[in-house]
């Protein structure tokens, strides 16, 4: 029939058609395409040491960033510690203590001197101001007052005065320092002195007192011993130099006779 002649003639055409080869994929291939989806071991290890190489070196900065915090931090501590130190808590009876030991040293001074004005010493000489302000050091009065102290413009002054009576060989003379300020020690107060008997000649080097040695020392009083000076009535004190202030002052100066 018609129909089973066409069927006959599909089948046939099929048959005859060429076969299409397939390519199988290979193990190779696919290991390939694998590959290219994943990133190359050797590519993952340099870059995770460079990074830790990074990291590292901003640990390092940060450790000696925080190495010189703790060093000012110590620093500072170190500066607390040292102030308070220095700090003393100072009860009504020490300070009234320490009033008394000043007032007997400088009364037991007093009693041995001979260069006060009230016993005839006298100024005769001086420089660079006029000889009322000089004889100031000669006054006795109270501590602490300024009103026995002689201050003068500049770091150099020289001042000449004379005795009643003629003193011992080797006497000793005493400076009392002027008291510091709250502020701390008086710069004003004379360093480098040149003190003159006769022909004999005594350079003396007064150091600065600071409030806690003079509060500890109980006294301001800064003595000089004029070994081998020969009996005179007649002194010289020179100033050659003072603690940097722009003036000078020098307080009550005491003779001490040494006579047995």
């Amino acid at each position: 029939t018609a129909t089973a002649t066409a069927t006959t003639a599909i089948t046939e055409a099929k048959a005859n058609e060429p076969d299409t080869p397939q390519t199988p994929e290979t193990s190779e291939t696919s290991e390939t395409s694998e590959q290219q989806g994943k990133p190359n071991p050797s590519e993952i290890s340099e870059s995770n040491l460079q990074k830790q190489k990074e990291d590292f070196e901003k640990a390092k900065e940060q450790v000696s960033k925080l190495k010189a915090e703790v060093q000012e931090v110590e620093k500072e501590v170190e500066e607390v510690d040292q102030n308070v130190k220095k700090l003393k808590i100072r009860t009504r009876d020490d300070v009234l203590d320490d009033v008394e030991k000043r007032l007997r040293a400088y009364s037991e001074v007093i009693q041995n001197d001979i260069a006060s004005h009230s016993l005839g010493g006298n100024i005769v000489k001086c420089s660079p101001n006029e000889c009322t302000d000089a004889s100031k050091i000669l006054q006795r009065g109270e501590v602490d007052s300024v009103e026995t102290c002689w201050r003068f413009q500049g770091s150099k002054g020289f001042v000449e005065f004379e005795l009643s009576k003629e003193a011992c060989a080797a006497p000793t003379i005493v400076f009392r320092s002027l008291f510091p300020n709250k502020f701390g020690p008086n710069k004003e107060a004379p360093h480098k002195l040149v003190i003159r008997v006769g022909s004999h000649t005594t350079e003396a080097e007064l150091p600065l007192l600071s409030r806690e040695e003079i509060v500890s020392n109980a006294s301001d009083l800064q003595k000089v011993h004029l070994t081998d000076a020969p009996a005179s009535k007649v002194f010289s004190i020179e100033i050659t130099s003072n603690h940097g202030g722009s003036h000078t002052t020098l307080c009550q100066v005491f003779l001490l006779n040494n006579c047995k």
